[in-house]
This record gives C-alpha cells, sequence and structure tokens, in this order.
C-alpha cells in the first residue's frame, strides 16, 4: 500500500468484516458488484436470520437496549407485559437497528416510566404487522386485575408461533415439522386461536 502522494510500499496486515442485506452472489450475477471484490470479502460468510425469524432474541434485546438507554438517559422507564407481547408479534422489517431506536425513542417520549402498548403502536413503522383491534380490544389475555396471566401470556405466544409458522411453509405438514408436533395437535390449535 502507498501513502497518497508517497511511493514508499507499506506492509500491513488487516481483516475486513463487513455487513450487507444485500444478496452479492446475484449481484456479481447482474454485474452491479465486482466479482474481484466478492471473492475478496467472502472469504467467511455467516448468514444471521432476519430477527423475525428468532422470535427467542427479541425480548432479551429489548431489555438490553432499555437497561443502555435507561442509563443513558437516567431514566427507570420499563415495557408493560403487553408492551413486551407487542415486541413479539410485530415483524421488524428494519431487523435490530429499528428495534434499538425505537426503544430509545420509547423511552424519551414516554410521559409515564411504564410504556404501554398505544405509545408503542403509535411510534412504529409498518403498523400493518399489528392488528389493532385484535390486540387492544380484545379481553382474553388480561385478568380481573387487568394484568396477563402466566397462562394467557403463553398462549398469545404459542398462537403467534403456530400463525408464522403456517405462513411461513407451504403445507401444514411442512409447519408441524418445523414445530416438532404432531400434524393433529397443529389442526387443534390452529383451530382453538381461530388461525
Amino acid at each position: 500500500m502507498y501513502r497518497i502522494g508517497g511511493n514508499k510500499v507499506i506492509n500491513f496486515n488487516c481483516r475486513i468484516i463487513a455487513a450487507t442485506n444485500a444478496d452479492l452472489a446475484e449481484l456479481v450475477k447482474q454485474k452491479k458488484f465486482r466479482i474481484d471484490l466478492y471473492y475478496r470479502l467472502n472469504v467467511i460468510n455467516i448468514s444471521i436470520p432476519p430477527l423475525k425469524y428468532r422470535k427467542e432474541d427479541i425480548i432479551p434485546l429489548a431489555m438490553e437496549f432499555l437497561n443502555q438507554f435507561n442509563e443513558e438517559y437516567g431514566t427507570i422507564k420499563y415495557f408493560a407485559s403487553k408492551t413486551l407481547e407487542l415486541f413479539l408479534i410485530y415483524d421488524w422489517p428494519g431487523n435490530i437497528r429499528e428495534m434499538k431506536n425505537l426503544v430509545e425513542r420509547l423511552i424519551v417520549i414516554s410521559d409515564k416510566n411504564c410504556i404501554e402498548p398505544e405509545v408503542f403502536y403509535e411510534q412504529v413503522l409498518d403498523k400493518s404487522k399489528i392488528n389493532y383491534d385484535s390486540f387492544f380490544i380484545r379481553g382474553s389475555s388480561i385478568d380481573n386485575e387487568g394484568k396477563p396471566t402466566l397462562k394467557q401470556k403463553l398462549e398469545s405466544y404459542e398462537a403467534h408461533i403456530i400463525k408464522e409458522s403456517i405462513d411461513k411453509f407451504r403445507t401444514l405438514k411442512e409447519a408441524s415439522d418445523y414445530l416438532d408436533i404432531d400434524i393433529s395437535t397443529l389442526v387443534r390449535k390452529k383451530k382453538k386461536y381461530n388461525i
């Protein structure tokens, strides 16, 4: 490598870590990305699925960002349990960056310490991912004190996972194999949750 304006070769050793959401192999085929650069960068390829397929990561990430921004802004805000349900229901088209920015925005704009689901709903970019009426008007996930019970939370999460799996695969058999349950169990739960 040469310094700008220099004529002496400078040797160095480095590793480049790059991230993209584009299909570089496809861009190479379309001649929109240089093949030599592709092979220089593509030594070890790590593919991370979108956040919507990693539901088990959503709540820990949301809590990590919450703690981070609480510390940064000197606040003690927390998510209502129904707000956490929304974190699981939402598809996160912008992945982790969208979540991080949303959590920061929720902390900044929420006038109460408890971040309510209505505030979440108002701030998400793609409201079509959340059925407002079915989420905010249904009373099935609330007990007589206004709090969701563990059973109701689990059922809500199970219904969400089943719907997502059915949407993801072409047949109920494929969805049941993916969920590692009998197809009869899947059909029964599909009927139970009106999916």
